[in-house]
Protein backbone atom coordinates (compact mmCIF):
# COMPACT_ATOMS: atom_id res chain seq x y z
CA UNK A 1 0.00 0.00 0.00
CA UNK A 2 2.75 2.37 0.74
CA UNK A 3 4.77 3.64 -1.95
CA UNK A 4 8.52 4.65 -2.57
CA UNK A 5 9.17 5.30 0.91
CA UNK A 6 11.76 7.63 1.08
CA UNK A 7 13.48 8.36 4.53
CA UNK A 8 16.01 11.66 4.92
CA UNK A 9 18.87 11.33 6.94
CA UNK A 10 21.01 14.00 8.48
CA UNK A 11 23.11 13.72 11.41
CA UNK A 12 21.82 17.18 13.19
CA UNK A 13 20.88 20.48 12.71
CA UNK A 14 17.92 22.61 12.48
CA UNK A 15 15.70 20.79 9.39
CA UNK A 16 15.16 23.60 7.20
CA UNK A 17 13.28 20.90 4.82
CA UNK A 18 10.52 20.80 6.74
CA UNK A 19 9.28 24.05 6.72
CA UNK A 20 8.25 26.25 3.35
CA UNK A 21 8.55 29.96 4.53
CA UNK A 22 4.95 31.40 3.81
CA UNK A 23 4.19 33.76 0.90
CA UNK A 24 0.71 34.44 2.04
CA UNK A 25 0.31 37.35 4.10
CA UNK A 26 -1.09 35.92 7.52
CA UNK A 27 -1.72 38.45 10.48
CA UNK A 28 1.15 38.49 12.65
CA UNK A 29 -0.08 35.70 15.12
CA UNK A 30 -0.97 32.88 13.77
CA UNK A 31 -0.95 29.81 15.79
CA UNK A 32 -2.26 26.12 15.34
CA UNK A 33 -2.63 22.87 17.68
CA UNK A 34 -0.44 20.34 16.28
CA UNK A 35 0.38 16.39 17.78
CA UNK A 36 3.87 15.09 17.46
CA UNK A 37 4.39 11.83 18.50
CA UNK A 38 0.79 11.71 20.41
CA UNK A 39 1.39 14.92 22.51
CA UNK A 40 0.01 18.22 21.59
CA UNK A 41 1.97 21.39 21.47
CA UNK A 42 0.94 24.84 19.40
CA UNK A 43 3.07 26.29 15.96
CA UNK A 44 3.01 29.46 14.40
CA UNK A 45 2.47 30.12 10.89
CA UNK A 46 6.38 29.59 10.19
CA UNK A 47 5.89 25.65 11.26
CA UNK A 48 7.80 26.58 14.25
CA UNK A 49 6.75 24.94 17.92
CA UNK A 50 5.73 28.08 20.41
CA UNK A 51 5.07 25.60 23.12
CA UNK A 52 6.95 22.38 23.00
CA UNK A 53 4.43 18.94 22.33
CA UNK A 54 4.04 17.53 25.44
CA UNK A 55 0.23 17.80 26.47
CA UNK A 56 -2.47 14.94 26.02
CA UNK A 57 -4.82 18.14 25.19
CA UNK A 58 -4.87 21.54 24.46
CA UNK A 59 -7.40 24.56 23.74
CA UNK A 60 -7.75 27.70 22.54
CA UNK A 61 -9.81 29.64 25.33
CA UNK A 62 -9.13 33.17 24.49
CA UNK A 63 -6.77 35.67 22.49
CA UNK A 64 -3.96 35.14 25.75
CA UNK A 65 -4.79 31.62 27.06
CA UNK A 66 -4.97 27.95 26.35
CA UNK A 67 -5.72 25.56 28.49
CA UNK A 68 -3.32 22.80 28.66
CA UNK A 69 -3.65 19.21 29.92
CA UNK A 70 -1.51 16.48 31.38
CA UNK A 71 -1.80 13.28 32.29
CA UNK A 72 -0.64 12.86 35.74
CA UNK A 73 -0.41 8.92 37.09
CA UNK A 74 -4.31 8.55 37.02
CA UNK A 75 -5.46 12.24 37.26
CA UNK A 76 -5.20 14.87 34.85
CA UNK A 77 -3.96 18.13 35.49
CA UNK A 78 -5.32 21.06 33.84
CA UNK A 79 -3.18 24.72 33.42
CA UNK A 80 -3.71 28.04 31.51
CA UNK A 81 -0.94 28.76 29.81
CA UNK A 82 0.16 31.77 27.60
CA UNK A 83 1.13 30.90 23.62
CA UNK A 84 4.73 31.17 24.75
CA UNK A 85 3.86 28.37 27.03
CA UNK A 86 4.22 29.70 30.58
CA UNK A 87 1.97 28.15 33.35
CA UNK A 88 0.00 31.24 34.53
CA UNK A 89 -2.24 29.09 36.49
CA UNK A 90 -2.98 25.86 37.63
CA UNK A 91 -6.51 24.57 37.64
CA UNK A 92 -7.72 23.12 41.02
CA UNK A 93 -10.08 19.61 40.47
CA UNK A 94 -13.00 21.29 41.34
CA UNK A 95 -12.99 23.69 38.84
CA UNK A 96 -13.74 23.51 34.90
CA UNK A 97 -12.58 26.22 32.75
CA UNK A 98 -14.40 27.12 29.61
CA UNK A 99 -14.29 30.18 27.32
CA UNK A 100 -16.05 33.28 27.37
CA UNK A 101 -15.87 35.73 24.27
CA UNK A 102 -15.21 38.82 26.19
CA UNK A 103 -12.98 40.80 28.60
CA UNK A 104 -10.28 38.03 28.66
CA UNK A 105 -12.25 36.75 31.41
CA UNK A 106 -12.87 32.56 31.81
CA UNK A 107 -15.98 30.80 32.82
CA UNK A 108 -15.18 28.89 35.81
CA UNK A 109 -17.43 25.78 37.64
CA UNK A 110 -17.37 24.08 40.77
CA UNK A 111 -17.28 20.24 39.26
CA UNK A 112 -19.88 17.65 41.37
CA UNK A 113 -19.41 14.32 41.30
CA UNK A 114 -20.46 12.32 38.09
CA UNK A 115 -19.69 15.48 35.64
CA UNK A 116 -22.33 17.69 37.28
CA UNK A 117 -22.12 21.19 37.81
CA UNK A 118 -22.47 23.73 40.62
CA UNK A 119 -22.03 27.45 40.62
CA UNK A 120 -20.21 29.55 38.14
CA UNK A 121 -18.08 32.41 37.96
CA UNK A 122 -15.40 33.93 36.24
CA UNK A 123 -11.67 34.24 37.01
CA UNK A 124 -8.91 36.24 34.53
CA UNK A 125 -6.06 34.32 33.04
CA UNK A 126 -3.83 33.86 36.69
CA UNK A 127 -6.92 32.73 38.19
CA UNK A 128 -8.06 35.61 40.48
CA UNK A 129 -11.64 35.58 40.99
CA UNK A 130 -13.38 38.49 39.00
CA UNK A 131 -17.20 37.17 39.00
CA UNK A 132 -17.54 34.79 42.40
CA UNK A 133 -18.92 32.06 42.00
CA UNK A 134 -22.73 32.34 43.39
CA UNK A 135 -24.49 31.77 39.73
CA UNK A 136 -26.46 28.80 38.88
CA UNK A 137 -25.99 29.67 34.63
CA UNK A 138 -24.08 31.97 32.65
CA UNK A 139 -23.95 33.12 29.17
CA UNK A 140 -21.48 34.52 27.25
CA UNK A 141 -20.50 38.39 26.90
CA UNK A 142 -22.25 40.98 24.49
CA UNK A 143 -22.05 44.18 24.43
CA UNK A 144 -20.30 44.18 27.66
CA UNK A 145 -23.06 42.46 29.36
CA UNK A 146 -23.44 38.89 30.51
CA UNK A 147 -26.75 36.88 31.41
CA UNK A 148 -26.57 34.93 34.79
CA UNK A 149 -29.22 32.65 36.68
CA UNK A 150 -29.71 32.43 40.50
CA UNK A 151 -32.81 30.69 41.60
CA UNK A 152 -34.40 30.06 38.37
CA UNK A 153 -34.57 34.05 37.38
CA UNK A 154 -32.03 35.50 34.84
CA UNK A 155 -30.48 39.06 34.54
CA UNK A 156 -26.77 40.75 33.33
CA UNK A 157 -24.35 41.87 35.11
CA UNK A 158 -20.48 43.55 33.48
CA UNK A 159 -17.41 42.86 33.27
CA UNK A 160 -16.79 43.73 37.02
CA UNK A 161 -19.07 41.30 38.43
CA UNK A 162 -21.50 44.07 39.26
CA UNK A 163 -25.29 43.57 38.49
CA UNK A 164 -26.55 45.61 36.29
CA UNK A 165 -29.83 44.05 35.11
CA UNK A 166 -31.85 43.05 38.25
CA UNK A 167 -32.24 39.13 38.15
CA UNK A 168 -36.42 39.02 37.29
CA UNK A 169 -36.52 36.87 34.22
CA UNK A 170 -37.92 33.82 33.28
CA UNK A 171 -35.81 33.72 30.13
CA UNK A 172 -33.05 36.34 28.54
CA UNK A 173 -31.21 36.38 25.23
CA UNK A 174 -27.94 38.34 24.35
CA UNK A 175 -27.84 41.86 24.19
CA UNK A 176 -27.50 42.64 20.11
CA UNK A 177 -27.66 46.41 18.92
CA UNK A 178 -28.51 47.57 23.01
CA UNK A 179 -31.27 44.70 22.89
CA UNK A 180 -32.27 41.87 24.69
CA UNK A 181 -35.39 40.05 24.14
CA UNK A 182 -36.68 38.63 27.67
CA UNK A 183 -39.71 36.44 29.18
CA UNK A 184 -41.17 37.69 32.30
CA UNK A 185 -44.62 36.34 33.23
CA UNK A 186 -44.62 34.11 30.63
CA UNK A 187 -44.59 36.99 27.98
CA UNK A 188 -41.25 38.14 25.85
CA UNK A 189 -40.27 41.78 25.33
CA UNK A 190 -37.20 43.67 24.64
CA UNK A 191 -34.93 45.45 27.37
CA UNK A 192 -32.47 47.83 26.65
CA UNK A 193 -28.91 47.92 29.15
CA UNK A 194 -30.26 49.98 31.71
CA UNK A 195 -32.84 47.09 31.87
CA UNK A 196 -35.80 49.81 30.71
CA UNK A 197 -38.15 47.89 28.56
CA UNK A 198 -38.00 49.05 24.81
CA UNK A 199 -40.91 46.59 23.47
CA UNK A 200 -43.54 45.87 26.28
CA UNK A 201 -43.75 42.23 27.44
CA UNK A 202 -46.56 40.87 25.56
CA UNK A 203 -45.70 38.69 22.91
CA UNK A 204 -45.71 34.65 22.95
CA UNK A 205 -42.16 35.16 21.00
CA UNK A 206 -39.51 37.45 19.61
CA UNK A 207 -36.75 36.35 17.43
CA UNK A 208 -33.91 38.23 16.78
CA UNK A 209 -33.50 41.54 14.78
CA UNK A 210 -32.63 41.86 11.49
CA UNK A 211 -32.42 45.07 9.21
CA UNK A 212 -34.10 46.37 12.12
CA UNK A 213 -37.23 43.69 12.28
CA UNK A 214 -37.96 40.92 13.91
CA UNK A 215 -40.36 38.13 13.50
CA UNK A 216 -42.63 37.99 16.71
CA UNK A 217 -46.09 35.78 17.72
CA UNK A 218 -49.43 37.28 19.71
CA UNK A 219 -52.71 35.46 19.79
CA UNK A 220 -50.54 32.39 18.15
CA UNK A 221 -49.95 34.39 14.85
CA UNK A 222 -46.90 35.65 13.58
CA UNK A 223 -45.54 39.06 11.76
CA UNK A 224 -42.92 41.45 12.02
CA UNK A 225 -42.47 44.14 14.54
CA UNK A 226 -39.72 47.02 14.69
CA UNK A 227 -37.66 48.07 17.45
CA UNK A 228 -40.34 49.84 19.21
CA UNK A 229 -42.81 47.09 19.28
CA UNK A 230 -45.28 48.55 16.10
CA UNK A 231 -46.21 45.75 14.01
CA UNK A 232 -44.63 46.46 10.25
CA UNK A 233 -46.53 43.05 9.40
CA UNK A 234 -49.25 42.63 11.13
CA UNK A 235 -49.65 39.06 13.03
CA UNK A 236 -52.28 37.17 10.98
CA UNK A 237 -50.13 34.47 9.33
CA UNK A 238 -49.87 30.63 11.11
CA UNK A 239 -46.01 30.56 10.69
CA UNK A 240 -43.07 31.92 9.56
CA UNK A 241 -39.88 30.34 9.41
CA UNK A 242 -36.89 31.72 11.84
CA UNK A 243 -34.43 30.16 10.43
CA UNK A 244 -34.93 31.13 6.77
CA UNK A 245 -34.54 35.53 6.27
CA UNK A 246 -32.58 35.61 2.92
CA UNK A 247 -31.78 39.46 2.18
CA UNK A 248 -34.77 41.03 2.93
CA UNK A 249 -37.47 37.70 1.98
CA UNK A 250 -39.07 35.17 4.23
CA UNK A 251 -40.70 31.81 3.70
CA UNK A 252 -44.51 32.38 5.32
CA UNK A 253 -47.48 30.19 5.88
CA UNK A 254 -50.46 31.64 5.04
CA UNK A 255 -54.02 30.62 6.65
CA UNK A 256 -54.73 28.31 4.20
CA UNK A 257 -51.31 26.12 5.27
CA UNK A 258 -50.01 26.80 1.88
CA UNK A 259 -46.15 28.15 1.94
CA UNK A 260 -44.62 31.19 0.22
CA UNK A 261 -41.91 34.09 0.09
CA UNK A 262 -42.67 37.17 1.60
CA UNK A 263 -40.50 40.59 1.72
CA UNK A 264 -40.01 42.15 5.24
CA UNK A 265 -42.88 44.82 4.11
CA UNK A 266 -45.22 42.42 3.39
CA UNK A 267 -45.85 41.62 0.02
CA UNK A 268 -45.86 38.30 -1.55
CA UNK A 269 -42.56 37.53 -3.74
CA UNK A 270 -44.55 34.32 -4.67
CA UNK A 271 -47.60 33.85 -3.45
CA UNK A 272 -48.47 31.06 -1.28
CA UNK A 273 -49.24 27.69 -3.18
CA UNK A 274 -46.91 25.36 -1.92
CA UNK A 275 -46.43 22.32 0.50
CA UNK A 276 -42.88 23.65 1.94
CA UNK A 277 -40.51 26.42 0.26
CA UNK A 278 -36.52 26.45 0.95
CA UNK A 279 -35.15 29.56 0.23
CA UNK A 280 -31.79 29.56 -1.82
CA UNK A 281 -30.77 32.81 -2.27
CA UNK A 282 -32.73 36.04 -3.11
CA UNK A 283 -33.58 34.88 -6.60
CA UNK A 284 -33.88 31.18 -5.95
CA UNK A 285 -35.63 28.51 -4.01
CA UNK A 286 -37.00 24.69 -3.89
CA UNK A 287 -40.75 24.58 -3.96
CA UNK A 288 -42.64 21.32 -2.97
CA UNK A 289 -45.82 20.41 -4.64
CA UNK A 290 -49.06 17.69 -4.09
CA UNK A 291 -48.80 15.58 -7.07
CA UNK A 292 -52.63 15.31 -8.03
CA UNK A 293 -54.33 12.08 -8.27
CA UNK A 294 -52.80 10.32 -5.66
CA UNK A 295 -54.46 9.03 -2.57
CA UNK A 296 -52.23 7.35 -0.35
CA UNK A 297 -51.62 8.79 3.28
CA UNK A 298 -48.28 10.44 2.71
CA UNK A 299 -48.76 11.74 -0.94
CA UNK A 300 -46.17 11.95 -3.09
CA UNK A 301 -44.76 15.59 -3.67
CA UNK A 302 -42.38 17.16 -6.37
CA UNK A 303 -39.58 19.36 -6.14
CA UNK A 304 -38.85 22.01 -8.36
CA UNK A 305 -36.14 24.92 -8.42
CA UNK A 306 -37.86 28.00 -9.44
CA UNK A 307 -36.91 31.49 -9.72
CA UNK A 308 -38.54 34.86 -7.74
CA UNK A 309 -40.67 36.39 -7.90
CA UNK A 310 -42.00 35.01 -11.33
CA UNK A 311 -41.98 31.62 -9.68
CA UNK A 312 -41.06 30.24 -13.45
CA UNK A 313 -39.34 26.69 -13.28
CA UNK A 314 -35.56 27.01 -13.68
CA UNK A 315 -35.50 22.80 -12.85
CA UNK A 316 -37.39 20.07 -11.92
CA UNK A 317 -35.56 17.88 -9.20
CA UNK A 318 -35.60 14.43 -9.68
CA UNK A 319 -36.74 12.88 -6.49
CA UNK A 320 -33.65 11.08 -5.78
CA UNK A 321 -31.28 14.54 -6.03
CA UNK A 322 -31.20 17.64 -3.14
CA UNK A 323 -30.12 20.82 -3.67
CA UNK A 324 -27.83 22.59 -1.56
CA UNK A 325 -27.98 26.33 -1.48
CA UNK A 326 -26.23 28.75 -3.80
CA UNK A 327 -22.82 29.88 -2.56
CA UNK A 328 -21.35 33.05 -3.78
CA UNK A 329 -20.46 31.98 -7.05
CA UNK A 330 -23.58 31.18 -7.72
CA UNK A 331 -23.52 27.54 -7.45
CA UNK A 332 -25.49 24.96 -6.13
CA UNK A 333 -25.09 21.50 -4.93
CA UNK A 334 -26.61 18.68 -5.97
CA UNK A 335 -26.76 15.81 -3.82
CA UNK A 336 -27.71 11.79 -4.65
CA UNK A 337 -29.96 10.19 -2.17
CA UNK A 338 -30.28 6.69 -0.85
CA UNK A 339 -32.48 4.91 1.38
CA UNK A 340 -30.23 1.84 1.96
CA UNK A 341 -30.02 3.02 5.91
CA UNK A 342 -34.39 3.32 5.72
CA UNK A 343 -34.71 -0.25 4.70
CA UNK A 344 -32.65 -1.46 7.47
CA UNK A 345 -34.78 0.69 9.86
CA UNK A 346 -38.43 -0.10 8.56
CA UNK A 347 -38.75 -2.28 5.49
CA UNK A 348 -42.18 -0.54 4.84
CA UNK A 349 -40.36 2.20 3.44
CA UNK A 350 -39.50 1.71 -0.31
CA UNK A 351 -38.49 5.55 -1.00
CA UNK A 352 -38.90 8.85 -0.92
CA UNK A 353 -42.89 8.87 -1.43
CA UNK A 354 -43.08 6.68 1.57
CA UNK A 355 -41.29 8.79 4.38
CA UNK A 356 -43.36 10.84 6.32
CA UNK A 357 -43.78 14.29 5.43
CA UNK A 358 -43.07 15.83 9.17
CA UNK A 359 -39.62 13.68 8.86
CA UNK A 360 -38.39 14.09 5.77
CA UNK A 361 -36.31 17.06 6.29
CA UNK A 362 -34.18 15.19 8.37
CA UNK A 363 -33.00 13.18 5.56
CA UNK A 364 -32.45 15.87 3.64
CA UNK A 365 -29.54 16.73 5.77
CA UNK A 366 -28.77 13.77 7.24
CA UNK A 367 -28.84 11.15 5.06
CA UNK A 368 -27.11 12.36 1.86
CA UNK A 369 -23.37 13.06 2.92
CA UNK A 370 -22.24 11.68 -0.22
CA UNK A 371 -23.14 10.69 -4.11
CA UNK A 372 -22.59 14.11 -5.50
CA UNK A 373 -23.41 14.60 -9.61
CA UNK A 374 -22.23 17.86 -9.62
CA UNK A 375 -23.05 21.33 -9.62
CA UNK A 376 -25.56 23.71 -11.22
CA UNK A 377 -25.76 27.49 -11.53
CA UNK A 378 -28.72 29.66 -10.92
CA UNK A 379 -30.35 29.31 -14.52
CA UNK A 380 -30.13 25.25 -13.54
CA UNK A 381 -27.16 24.49 -16.14
CA UNK A 382 -24.84 21.90 -15.15
CA UNK A 383 -21.39 23.58 -14.17
CA UNK A 384 -19.61 20.62 -12.85
CA UNK A 385 -20.67 17.00 -14.58
CA UNK A 386 -21.01 13.62 -12.61
CA UNK A 387 -17.18 12.81 -12.62
CA UNK A 388 -16.79 14.01 -8.88
CA UNK A 389 -18.01 11.27 -6.46
CA UNK A 390 -17.95 14.29 -3.47
CA UNK A 391 -16.96 18.04 -3.47
CA UNK A 392 -16.68 20.25 -0.18
CA UNK A 393 -17.63 24.02 0.09
CA UNK A 394 -15.67 26.57 -2.40
CA UNK A 395 -13.27 28.69 -0.22
CA UNK A 396 -11.52 31.81 -2.11
CA UNK A 397 -12.36 30.17 -4.94
CA UNK A 398 -11.58 26.47 -4.60
CA UNK A 399 -13.14 23.08 -3.30
CA UNK A 400 -11.54 20.07 -2.08
CA UNK A 401 -12.67 17.29 -4.49
CA UNK A 402 -12.72 13.51 -5.12
CA UNK A 403 -13.65 11.47 -8.02
CA UNK A 404 -14.17 7.96 -6.69
CA UNK A 405 -14.63 6.79 -3.19
CA UNK A 406 -11.52 6.19 -1.14
CA UNK A 407 -9.86 8.47 -4.39
CA UNK A 408 -7.16 10.90 -3.16
CA UNK A 409 -8.39 14.75 -3.05
CA UNK A 410 -7.75 17.15 -5.39
CA UNK A 411 -8.75 20.89 -5.51
CA UNK A 412 -10.74 22.11 -8.14
CA UNK A 413 -12.34 25.42 -9.77
CA UNK A 414 -16.01 26.57 -9.87
CA UNK A 415 -15.52 25.13 -13.63
CA UNK A 416 -14.83 21.75 -12.60
CA UNK A 417 -11.21 22.32 -13.94
CA UNK A 418 -8.44 20.79 -11.49
CA UNK A 419 -6.26 23.19 -9.84
CA UNK A 420 -3.86 20.80 -7.57
CA UNK A 421 -3.90 17.91 -8.65
CA UNK A 422 -3.22 16.62 -5.02
CA UNK A 423 -2.38 13.29 -3.40
CA UNK A 424 -4.25 13.43 0.21
CA UNK A 425 -6.06 11.38 2.09
CA UNK A 426 -8.18 14.26 3.65
CA UNK A 427 -8.26 17.88 2.48
CA UNK A 428 -9.61 20.91 4.37
CA UNK A 429 -11.04 24.30 3.05
CA UNK A 430 -8.56 27.31 1.68
CA UNK A 431 -8.33 29.74 4.56
CA UNK A 432 -6.52 33.00 3.69
CA UNK A 433 -4.53 30.98 1.10
CA UNK A 434 -3.41 28.33 3.10
CA UNK A 435 -5.62 24.83 3.22
CA UNK A 436 -4.67 22.35 5.62
CA UNK A 437 -4.24 18.51 4.40
CA UNK A 438 -3.53 14.46 5.14
CA UNK A 439 -0.44 13.68 3.11
CA UNK A 440 0.26 10.08 2.36
CA UNK A 441 3.18 7.99 3.79
CA UNK A 442 5.02 8.64 0.60
CA UNK A 443 5.27 12.35 1.06
CA UNK A 444 6.10 12.42 4.61
CA UNK A 445 8.84 14.07 6.40
CA UNK A 446 9.48 12.43 9.52
CA UNK A 447 10.93 14.60 12.26
CA UNK A 448 11.88 14.74 16.11
CA UNK A 449 12.79 17.21 18.83
CA UNK A 450 16.34 17.30 19.69
CA UNK A 451 17.75 20.02 21.90
CA UNK A 452 15.24 22.09 20.92
CA UNK A 453 15.88 21.77 17.08
CA UNK A 454 13.74 20.13 13.98
CA UNK A 455 15.73 17.30 12.98
CA UNK A 456 15.31 14.74 10.61
CA UNK A 457 15.35 10.85 11.78
CA UNK A 458 14.58 7.33 9.86
CA UNK A 459 11.42 6.66 10.93
CA UNK A 460 9.52 3.32 12.76
CA UNK A 461 7.57 0.99 10.79
CA UNK A 462 4.47 2.29 12.50
CA UNK A 463 5.04 5.45 11.31
CA UNK A 464 6.20 4.88 8.21
CA UNK A 465 2.22 3.18 7.41
CA UNK A 466 0.33 6.12 9.22
CA UNK A 467 -0.04 9.56 7.27
CA UNK A 468 0.53 13.41 8.55
CA UNK A 469 -1.15 16.90 8.28
CA UNK A 470 0.19 20.00 6.76
CA UNK A 471 -0.79 23.30 4.83
CA UNK A 472 -0.63 23.83 1.14
CA UNK A 473 -0.82 26.89 -0.75
CA UNK A 474 -3.29 27.60 -3.40
CA UNK A 475 -0.21 26.54 -5.91
CA UNK A 476 -0.48 22.77 -4.13
CA UNK A 477 3.11 24.04 -2.50
CA UNK A 478 3.78 22.87 1.15
CA UNK A 479 4.41 26.04 3.44
CA UNK A 480 4.18 23.53 6.45
CA UNK A 481 5.55 19.85 5.29
CA UNK A 482 3.21 17.16 6.63
CA UNK A 483 4.76 15.97 9.83
CA UNK A 484 1.92 16.10 12.58
CA UNK A 485 -0.93 13.28 13.54
CA UNK A 486 -3.22 16.18 14.01
CA UNK A 487 -3.22 19.82 13.54
CA UNK A 488 -5.86 22.60 13.63
CA UNK A 489 -6.49 25.13 11.83
CA UNK A 490 -4.67 28.59 12.10
CA UNK A 491 -6.05 30.85 14.89
CA UNK A 492 -5.57 34.68 14.34
CA UNK A 493 -4.19 36.53 17.91
CA UNK A 494 -6.17 40.20 17.62
CA UNK A 495 -2.84 41.90 19.00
Amino acid sequence: MIRNLLLYLVLSGACTACVVRPTTPYPARCYAIATFHGKKGVINRQGEWVVAPKYDDLYFLNDEVLKACAQTGDKQKAYLIDFKGKVMYTVPDTLKISTMNHHRLLKARIVLPEFRFKEVGCIDAKGNWIVPLKYDGMGDFSEELVAVKRQGKWGFINAQGKEVIALSHQQVKHFVNGLAMVKKDGLYGGINRQGGWEIPPVYQHIGYFVNGLAIAQKDSLYGLINRQGKWVVPNRYPDINYYQRVQGRLVVKDTTGKWGVMTEAGQWVLKPQYEYVQLLGANRAVVWQLIPGKTAIHQPRKRTLVALPSGKIVLPLAREYFLQSFDHHGLAKILGKSFQHWYKINKSIRDENDIPWDYSHLLYFDKFSRGVPGLIDTMGKMTIATKYDEIGEFSEGLAAAQKKPRDRYMFIRPDGSVAIQGNFIIASHFQQGWARVLAPADSLTFVQEKNGKLVLTPASISDLKSHRWGFINKKGEWMIKPRFEEVSDFYCVEK
